[in-house]
């Protein structure tokens, strides 16, 4: 988080390149302070250096922002990368595997294109129009990703709020490790027992999920079939 004085100080360096066209104004502390304040100051700065070494005028809040997304943020695959990924997992899981991504944003994609199995049974002919289609999908949802990306904080909770944009995901704790392990020393029996047992617990209260899944894919395949109905 950037502070109002470091904020001041990077709109000092802005104004020492650039003393003919950008002044340091209460005004203009105000907004470059309201619009980059969430932003990390080691970040800010060296997007700011960025800028003064490349553009021919004073950087816009926005153009700090995008820098700062370019020089911070994950490297997202391109649609082609994404649409060979695709192929491999067909290959390597087949329709009744369990696909795995590299990114969310494929995941999402893959998911806007179609069920699995669908996309498993895509005809070779129609492979054309097939990856038009899926590089179409694959570019919205990147763009969508982008701009939920560049939301201001307050602006991202209002759209939380609103249901524009779905809640946080709530984080699973991990399974306890031994006080052995963190202390960088061989684990004990005991502490191999502690884990077996927080692994049964976990594993103890998700059978009942997971064989009603089970029972549900187990209709659905009848179903196809042409099966009788199965109460699940």
């Amino acid at each position: 988080m950037a502070t109002v004085n470091e904020v001041v100080a990077v709109l000092a360096l802005v104004a020492a390149t650039y003393p003919d066209r950008f002044e340091v104004t209460d005004a203009r502390i105000d907004v470059y302070a309201a619009l980059l304040s969430d932003l990390d100051i080691d970040a800010l700065l060296l997007a700011t250096r960025q800028c003064l070494a490349t553009s021919p005028h004073p950087p816009t809040p926005a153009e700090l922002r995008t820098t700062v997304a370019a020089l911070t943020r994950p490297a997202l695959p391109t649609w082609g990368d994404a649409w060979r990924e695709l192929l491999d997992q067909i290959g390597r899981v087949g329709s009744y595997g369990t696909p795995a991504w590299s990114s969310p944003l494929v995941a999402e994609a893959v998911r806007q294109f179609g069920p699995w199995r669908e996309t498993c049974a895509m005809e070779i002919a129609d492979t054309g129009t097939h990856r038009a289609q899926f590089r179409q999908i694959f570019e919205a949802v990147g763009a969508r990703a982008h701009f939920d990306q560049s939301l201001l904080p307050d602006a991202r909770a209002l759209a939380v709020t609103r249901g524009a944009l779905p809640a946080p995901a709530t984080v699973v704790p991990a399974l306890p490790a031994p006080a052995a392990v963190a202390n960088n020393t061989p684990p004990t029996s005991e502490a191999y027992a502690d884990i077996r047992a927080a692994r049964a617990e976990w594993r103890a209260s998700t059978v009942a999920e997971r064989e009603q899944a089970g029972r549900a894919a187990y209709a659905r395949w009848l179903a196809e079939q042409g099966g009788a109905d199965v109460a699940v």
